[in-house]
């Protein structure tokens, strides 16, 4: 059961989530690739919570410049993941170097992440996320669009600490079409 304090908290992240997606633009990015992220409220979290914020942070710049240039390999895999989320990802990224698979921004972006909530209890994690997935899926040798689907996904993401090291270990993740659900 969460305590008055992690509520509080999460109503507060939840309403400034929305008014700050609400205000944002959906107008071009200008190519950059990047999305519109929130700035941090002014609460105080543990030195932990700080970490695993990060590194969900991290992930996602990560994940969104990797569907964009596959690489298997990448140090940021092994730095960010473990466990079955390192593996899952570097499937996916060794199957979009093989079927020659990138993504790109649409010209007009929706495109959004939001940390809604962090709890840490000992080595242990979860982080709540919400995802607006708008990116197109690009045959990069004929330059077909193979995907241009608008989708949220409401996650769920353990993250575990080994070592000094706060990874990300396991994700689930909820779907709905266009910007809806968390992000509505």
């Amino acid at each position: 059961m969460l305590s008055c304090a992690a509520v509080k908290r999460a109503m507060v992240a939840t309403v400034v989530a929305a008014s700050l997606l609400a205000a944002c633009s959906t107008g071009d990015d200008g190519g950059s690739g990047t999305t519109t992220r929130p700035k941090a409220t002014h609460t105080t979290m543990s030195p932990d919570e700080a970490a695993v914020r990060k590194v969900a942070e991290e992930w996602a710049n990560a994940t969104d410049r990797l569907v964009r240039s596959p690489n298997p390999s990448d140090p940021a895999l092994d730095r960010l993941l473990t466990g079955p989320m390192l593996a899952k990802f570097r499937a996916d990224m060794t199957r979009r170097v093989k079927d020659e698979l990138v993504a790109r921004s649409p010209e007009r972006s929706v495109a959004s992440h939001t940390i809604k909530d962090v709890q840490v209890d000992g080595d242990r994690a979860v982080v709540l996320e919400c995802f607006v997935d708008d990116l197109l899926l690009v045959d990069k040798a004929s330059g077909a669009i193979l995907n241009d689907s608008v989708s949220t996904y409401a996650t769920r993401t353990v993250a575990t600490r080994i070592g000094s090291r706060w990874k990300l270990s396991e994700r689930t993740s909820r779907r709905t079409g266009g910007v809806s659900g968390c992000a509505a």
